[in-house]
């Protein structure tokens, strides 16, 4: 086929156009940036007559190619754009598109909705052991709050697509505990009520369309708000979260847009006036920094980001899940391996904190409040 002519050069530029994957695959000329929220790249799996026979060196061969091949990322986030725009459609599991490009966690409408709601009798027991944990400690001198961060579906509830929208009454896992802890009396804070009651009136953006965590300046309003808790409660001053500045952008900074940027999408969906406040600690007189234990989910790396934990308490843990052990944004042991015990009897104060989707976790035979009962009642039933 002659390159003069018009089709010749036509064949050529598709020849080229297809092969540059394979070219990029081998000389790496151009690196692609990585997607987001995405598996590692599976390993080269190595040859073996058993792989070969039962298939596996084939499908592990297959998908080593596809998720290497040249642009990859690139073609990805093209195709995830082009579906957006042209069918309203989003590629991500878990992850639901609701009105006026509201991102939520499908999960955590399940909640809302009520599904998986394990009970009342269970919740009960919970609680009911919450409340002996907490008189206990409160006779050793300790204080434990029970904290309900807030839960997206019930901030926008108005923005959950309309088929997902629950209409008969039904009861919640969320509902459930805040009832149950009302009723011992629990100390709590619900920021998830809170939350949903000054959202009209705030002048900031508590919970942004693309996040599924508190803003990062709803985290600060809400770390303000746990400070002066444990301040009431111990009958102490401690130092307090001094906004200095308000700076506004539509660029979502970490973790505005956490659920956004595993859409993988070259432009953004939409985009919001946030605020990312400049902030200070001040003392005002002779201050006491309680030791404190923080356990619970992701919205509690917000309170570490902006340095409450670090600023506000001696010898601070942060046991994630209740499962690992952070000081200082490093992960210092496992559960399993973790002198637990001592450490909570050495601590002034316990926040335990979840958001209502992970409320599950609260009453679960390995989480604190059935292994805390456990030690200081050994001989009640598990």
């Amino acid at each position: 086929m002659e390159l003069k002519t018009a089709r010749g050069r036509l064949f050529l530029f598709i020849a080229l156009l297809v092969a540059l994957p394979l070219i990029n695959y081998e000389l790496k000329i151009i690196q692609s940036g990585k997607l987001d929220g995405v598996a590692p790249k599976p390993e080269f799996a190595p040859f073996s007559l058993e792989n070969w026979w039962d298939g596996k060196f084939q499908e592990q061969r297959n998908t080593y190619f596809n998720d290497s091949i040249g642009f990859r990322p690139d073609l990805v986030r093209v195709n995830n754009q082009i579906d957006y725009w042209l069918f309203r459609k989003i590629n991500a599991n878990t992850i639901i598109l609701g009105s006026d490009d509201y991102l939520f966690g499908s999960k955590y409408i399940d909640e809302y909705n009520g599904l998986g709601y394990i009970g009342d009798t269970a919740i009960m027991d919970a609680c009911y052991k919450m409340k002996k944990v907490q008189d206990t400690l409160a006779k050793l001198g300790k204080t434990f709050v029970f904290v309900t961060s807030p839960s997206k579906p019930y901030f926008f509830s108005e923005k959950i697509p309309e088929y997902l929208q629950r209409r008969e009454p039904h009861k919640t896992t969320y509902w459930a505990y805040e009832h149950f802890a009302d009723s011992l009396q629990i100390n709590k804070i619900d920021f998830n009520a809170w939350f949903k009651k000054i959202k009209d009136t705030s002048t900031h953006v508590l919970m942004t369309r693309q996040g599924i965590h508190w803003s990062v300046y709803g985290g600060m309003l809400a770390a303000d708000s746990m400070i002066k808790y444990i301040e009431h409660a111990r009958g102490i001053n401690m130092p307090h979260l001094h906004l200095t500045k308000f700076n506004y952008s539509d660029d979502p900074h970490p973790p505005d847009a956490d659920l956004g940027s595993i859409l993988n999408m070259i432009y953004p969906m939409t985009k919001e006036k946030l605020t990312y406040p400049e902030y200070e600690y001040v003392e005002n007189g002779p201050v006491q920094k309680p030791k404190t234990i923080y356990i619970g989910d992701s919205f509690l790396w917000l309170w570490n980001e902006d340095q409450l934990m670090r600023k506000t308490s001696i010898g601070w843990e942060f046991w994630y899940y209740n499962n690992t052990i952070w000081s200082d944004s490093v992960a210092e042991a496992h559960m399993y391996e973790y002198k637990w015990k001592e450490s909570m009897m050495k601590a002034d104060c316990i926040v335990l904190m979840y958001t209502p989707f992970n409320f599950n976790i609260v009453g679960a035979r390995d989480g604190f409040v059935n292994k805390a009962y456990g030690y200081f009642y050994p001989s009640s039933k598990p």
